[in-house]
């Protein structure tokens, strides 16, 4: 890896052993994308938290802390900040991307228009992220209603546009398609960004 690209240490704190012997990391996640994308049903799902079908739109950010036993030696802490979709809320936004150690960015399988949107997302995202190779997962959602748009090949594409124009071809950023009101692969997203938040560390 570049050592300018390293990942940042202070980003993802090393905490104190807890009464397990165990090593604690925080990490920052920000959830990105469009509205009415599924985001706070995908943090909500993950959290445990009942299905809503109709529910009130984030206005600004909101927030959720969940643990993650990465192993028989190190816990995560992941800080989940859900950031509004809607337009006008740029300017809001750029200050929760200061010193996020990883993204997920959502688009809804059946709206072809927000996937589009994932660049205008990546550009804001990129403006304000330290670590520039930081892990992304990229989110299909709503695979449950059999709609799809966008192929897995429409992804794989986008994603290695993504880290040629960048530069970033060591980046970690995946694709999986979820569906927040089944549940489909929702822990296994954010389990999948902390195992690759691990690894980076570990560089």
């Amino acid at each position: 890896m570049n050592e300018n690209n390293k990942f940042p240490i202070v980003r993802i704190k090393l905490g104190a052993k807890s009464d397990l012997s165990k090593q604690r990391i925080v990490a920052k996640i920000v959830l990105c994308g469009a509205w009415a994308v599924g985001k706070t049903s995908v943090r909500r799902r993950y959290m445990g938290e009942t299905f809503i079908q109709d529910h009130l739109s984030t206005l600004g950010a909101d927030f959720s802390v969940n643990k993650v036993d990465l192993n028989e030696d190190t816990i995560i802490e992941l800080q989940i900040w859900d950031l509004a979709g809607q337009p006008g809320f740029e300017s809001l936004r750029q200050r929760f991307f200061k010193g996020t150690s990883a993204a997920l960015m959502v688009f809804d399988l059946e709206r072809p228009e927000t996937f589009k949107e994932l660049d205008s997302w990546f550009e804001q995202l990129w403006r304000g992220m330290d670590e520039k190779s930081m892990p992304i997962a990229i989110l299909g959602n709503k695979v449950d209603l059999n709609n799809d748009q966008i192929s897995e090949d429409d992804v794989r594409n986008y994603i290695a546009r993504l880290k040629t124009e960048n530069g970033i071809e060591d980046a970690p950023i995946s694709y999986m398609t979820t569906s927040a009101k089944t549940g489909e692969n929702i822990n296994e997203c954010f389990f999948q960004i902390a195992n690759a938040l691990y690894d980076r560390l570990r560089e």
